[in-house]
């Protein structure tokens, strides 16, 4: 039996569900009489909000169905609301992604629709306005020549004074200073960036991960291919994820493509996989196998010597 606070606090809540269903209906009456009347011009909207919306009406329909069956004790044992709520409910999550995709797109047609009062005054709407080439009155027009050499006068007067008085609300924005530059400390990072690299490709080689495995006291996975074959099917599956869950292709440079492709043991390289052990200077704090200077060489095809012939001058019969 449920106590009495129980009772007392699911009261509450019915009261509560009572006052918020009597808002949403006077709200409900009053925009399906604004539609029917015509003040609100339904054919030229979103066609995803409003499939979106119709998924979240079908949601709470359902939702309000379950809620009256358990509370009459009825069994929800092969009722076809749940199967329906689960359904209605992937839907929306899926749906929230392109949402919030076109969120932009969205809150930019609210805020003109706010902010903007008059379509004469709006300075988004770029429309041609032919009644602005027409002809004024010279009275019109005289006053308004008036009034702007007042304006341009009294701005003049008020420029005058604040240079002066040194002081303006215009932004200046500030010159341009020249700066020493300290080579010393460029130096020093891109001679740490090297270490820092030197020592995380020196890690993640097969040699020292080996070893790691080996007096590490964590228990032992047992796994089939390289570190390098596992690595690449981590990326290669979270570039699937990334596509599936944004509906989009991530496009591959060549050299990406180049590399899925190549081998991950071959002739070429195996002997280097089993005894090169890379540059471990770090782990006795030395940097003397760390090149700061390295530089990636390109290679170049050589270049053929075009060998030049004399030519003698020629001569010709008479």
């Amino acid at each position: 039996m449920a106590s009495q606070e129980e009772i007392n606090l699911c009261a509450e809540y019915f009261k509560e569900i009572a006052d918020n269903t009597a808002v949403a209906r006077k709200f409900v009456e009053t925009i399906t009489a604004r539609i029917e009347n015509g003040d609100l011009d339904m054919k030229h909207g979103n066609n995803f909000l409003n499939a979106r919306n119709q998924l979240m009406a079908a949601y709470l329909t359902n939702l309000t169905r379950l809620f009256q069956i358990k509370s009459s004790g009825l069994q929800l044992e092969g009722n076809p609301v749940v199967d329906r709520l689960v359904d209605l409910r992937v839907y929306i999550e899926k749906s929230q992604k392109i949402y919030k995709k076109m969120s932009y797109q969205i809150e930019k047609i609210l805020s003109l629709g706010k902010n903007v009062t008059d379509k004469q005054n709006n300075p988004l709407a770029f429309k041609p306005a032919p009644h602005n080439l027409l002809d004024f009155d010279e009275d019109e027009d005289e006053e308004e020549d008036y009034e702007s050499n007042d304006e341009q006068n009294k701005l003049s007067k008020s420029i005058g004074t604040k240079k002066k008085t040194g002081k303006s609300n215009v932004y200046i924005p500030p010159k341009v200073a020249a700066m020493m530059y300290d080579d010393d400390e460029s130096a020093e990072i891109s001679k740490q960036k090297a270490i820092e690299k030197a020592k995380k490709r020196a890690l993640s080689s097969n040699i020292i991960q080996d070893l790691r495995r080996e007096y590490d006291e964590g228990p032992e996975e047992i796994s089939t291919g390289s570190i390098r074959k596992r690595k690449m099917e981590k990326k290669l599956n979270e570039i699937k994820e990334y596509e599936e869950d944004n509906f989009i292709r991530i496009t591959m440079s060549k050299k990406e493509k180049a590399k899925l492709k190549q081998p991950l043991t071959s002739g070429k390289n195996l002997g280097d996989e089993i005894t090169q052990f890379g540059d471990t200077s770090f782990l006795t704090a030395g940097t003397s196998g760390v090149n700061l200077n390295q530089k990636t060489k390109s290679k170049s095809k050589p270049k053929n010597k075009s060998i030049k012939k004399k030519r003698g001058k020629r001569k010709f019969r008479k």
